[in-house]
C-alpha cells in the first residue's frame, strides 16, 4: 500500500486548527474524521484536516455541537452522492435521446419520408 504524503498527527491537527487535542480525539472517536494510518500513532490526510477545520468553523462560528456537525456532514455527503447520481442520469438520458433520434431518423429515411442529407 502506498503511503500518503503530508500526514498529520492529532497534536499537529489540533495546533494547526486551533483546537484542543481532546477535541480532535473526540472527532476520531465519533467517526467524524478517520485516520489514514494507525501505527505507531494516528495520522490524518489533508482531506481530514479540512474536515477538522470545518468542524471548528461550524462549532465556533455558529455554535453547532458535535452531534449536529455529524448530521451536517452526513447530509452533505448524501447530497453530493445524489448530485452525482443526477449527473449520471442526465448523461444516460442524453444518450437515450440521441439513440432515439438516430433510430427515428433512420426509420424516416428508410420509409422515404425524409432524405438523408449526410
Amino acid at each position: 500500500m502506498e503511503q500518503q504524503k503530508n500526514l498529520m498527527t492529532i497534536a499537529e491537527i489540533a495546533e494547526f486548527c486551533g483546537l484542543e487535542r481532546e477535541t480532535v480525539e473526540e472527532l476520531l472517536e465519533q467517526d467524524i474524521i478517520a485516520c489514514a494510518e494507525r501505527h505507531p500513532e494516528p495520522k490524518f490526510s489533508e482531506e481530514q484536516v479540512v474536515l477538522v477545520r470545518r468542524v471548528r468553523r461550524l462549532n465556533q462560528d455558529i455554535g453547532v455541537n458535535l452531534p449536529g456537525i455529524d448530521v451536517i456532514f452526513h447530509m452533505r455527503e448524501r447530497m453530493l452522492e445524489m448530485q452525482q447520481q443526477m449527473k449520471e442520469m442526465e448523461t444516460q438520458m442524453e444518450r437515450m435521446r440521441r439513440k432515439h433520434h438516430e433510430t427515428l431518423r433512420s426509420a424516416l429515411v428508410q420509409g422515404g419520408m425524409f432524405h438523408d442529407l449526410d
